[in-house]
């Protein structure tokens, strides 16, 4: 009978495979190298001889003596020009002619023949993949081969035009034509009339300014280029976030349809209604429908059901930026960030942040009465109850949307002082500002960092790696072990 193979061999090979993934992983953990030269101009420096664009990719081709700017405007200063040739960062802008070239505006150059788009900010490389990035890196710590960038300029060659590409008025930025095309960020807007473009309204708490990423001619709306799916109406405004991340939504309240950028919320659930234009206490935007209250997890990039719709119960009426009153209960939003221990897990634990809807449970009787407003605060009266309803953002150290206050004497005193906040902070530790009684109705949560609690796609190929080999490992003294046994039965056979 044939026995089985060892897989000792398989088990080296595995643990050469190991220790060259650890290899890979060290570079990875290093801080990012950049050159130590001398700044020439905006975001160019020498080095040795060669020129870097912020101080990490070397230009090729240049000629230094006649390395110049375009001008000193400060969104101007990622391009610059030789004899030669136009630079976009570290890329020539093929046949820009560098004695012609200007300024547009918005990020567009044009030498009066060609014209670019070439973006100020950089973005992710989306020809690379991030095995490209542990490959790039190897051959450049072990053969000194330049690495691709991972993050790139966006850079687009606009259709030649015998009328030249101009600016709009009233539009904040990214947007020009040539009299019969539109482009934002040198991107085609299908269908646009330049003539009565213009930037959608965009509310932001207590303001209200034009959007520049949203955009109407009377008939089509966008999103950037991208034309929506609806027709333009006055009601039509965008929403302005600033939680963690930016998060920019278009409401149509005609229909009560969503965008989040591009994306429309599900119309399933529609119509949908946000539930304040306020965002000092929320990490996530909290839309209200008849199926229940909706947001988006920009952790899984979906829209999610948070729980019932609390608000269907009564007619409530939002007194102060994210308290809500219906003469009988009193809802608040207010976030926080909270982390939930894993035992034997990778990291400490598992980091969220939520929104939450809670109702005020102090016993309230009777109407709200507003006594007045402090900086980022305003004082209120319930009963024999005062409280001090904080407007000041989330994570700011003063973190609580409501405090009850001592008594009225206090609530005065903070009237007529108006404390700063290290006074706020006294009355907190004091016990003359406490924490409200509240019952949670409902969450929205999101996990705020992946690297918190999960290994990264490199460990994740490390760990795996010791996961086979522990298989294997475990095989072979198996294996080992059988043999042996074998081995001592045929020799006591033997002597017998």
């Amino acid at each position: 009978m044939k026995t089985q193979k060892p897989t000792l061999r398989i088990t080296i090979l595995l643990f050469f495979i190991v220790c060259l993934l650890f290899f890979v992983y060290s570079f990875l953990l290093k801080p990012q190298e950049y050159i130590q030269g001398k700044k020439i101009f905006g975001h160019y420096t020498e080095y040795k001889g060669d020129i870097y664009f912020v101080k990490r990719y070397k230009l090729l081709q240049v000629d230094r003596v006649t390395f110049r700017p375009l001008n000193d405007e400060i969104w101007n200063r990622h391009i610059a020009l030789d004899k030669n040739h136009v630079y976009c960062g570290e890329n020539i802008l093929p046949h820009l002619d560098p004695t012609k070239t200007h300024a547009i505006a918005h990020s567009y150059y044009s030498d009066g023949n060609l014209t670019y788009y070439c973006s100020y900010y950089r973005y992710p490389n989306p020809d690379l993949a991030w095995w490209d990035e542990i490959w790039d890196i190897t051959l450049n710590k072990i053969f000194n081969i330049d690495k691709r960038p991972f993050e790139i300029h966006n850079i687009v060659a606009l259709p030649q035009s015998e009328m030249p590409y101009r600016v709009l008025p009233n539009i904040t930025k990214g947007i020009v034509t040539n009299g019969t095309r539109t482009y934002y960020d040198g991107l085609l807007m299908k269908d646009a009339n330049w003539q009565t473009l213009k930037p959608i309204a965009e509310t932001a708490g207590h303001s209200v300014s034009n959007s520049s990423v949203y955009s109407t001619d009377g008939k089509n709306v966008y999103f950037k280029n991208e034309k929506l799916p609806l027709q333009y109406n006055d009601e039509i405004y965008a929403l302005d976030t600033n939680h963690l991340t930016t998060e920019l939504y278009l409401i149509n309240p005609k229909d009560g349809m969503v965008y989040l950028e591009n994306k429309p919320f599900d119309n399933k659930n529609a119509p949908y209604t946000p539930i304040s234009k306020y965002d000092e206490h929320t990490y996530q935007t909290l839309f209200l429908s008849d199926n229940g209250i909706y947001f988006y997890n920009r952790y899984s990039k979906s829209i999610e059901r948070a729980g019932d719709n609390v608000f269907a119960q009564g007619v409530f009426e939002e007194i102060s930026p994210l308290v809500f009153s219906d003469g009988k209960k009193t809802l608040f939003v207010d976030a926080k960030m909270h982390k939930v221990s894993i035992r034997r897990s990778l990291k400490s634990g598992i980091h969220y942040h939520s929104t939450f809807i809670n109702e005020l449970d102090e016993g309230l009787i009777g109407r709200w009465q507003n006594l007045g407003s402090v900086s980022a605060a305003t004082i209120w009266q319930n009963g024999n109850n005062y409280f001090y309803f904080n407007q000041r953002g989330e994570d700011e150290g003063f973190d609580e949307k409501i405090y009850k206050i001592h008594n009225k004497q206090i609530a005065d005193e903070i009237l007529q002082n108006n404390p700063n906040f290290d006074e706020l902070r006294n009355l907190v530790q004091s016990q003359k500002l406490t924490k409200v009684k509240y019952k949670e109705l409902v969450e929205a949560r999101t996990i705020y960092d992946a690297t918190a609690y999960y290994a990264t796609k490199y460990e994740w190929l490390i760990i795996l790696a010791f996961i086979v080999l522990g298989y294997l490992a475990k095989r072979e003294r198996r294996y080992l072990r059988r043999k042996t046994e074998e081995y001592k039965r045929d020799k006591l056979k033997g002597t017998e």
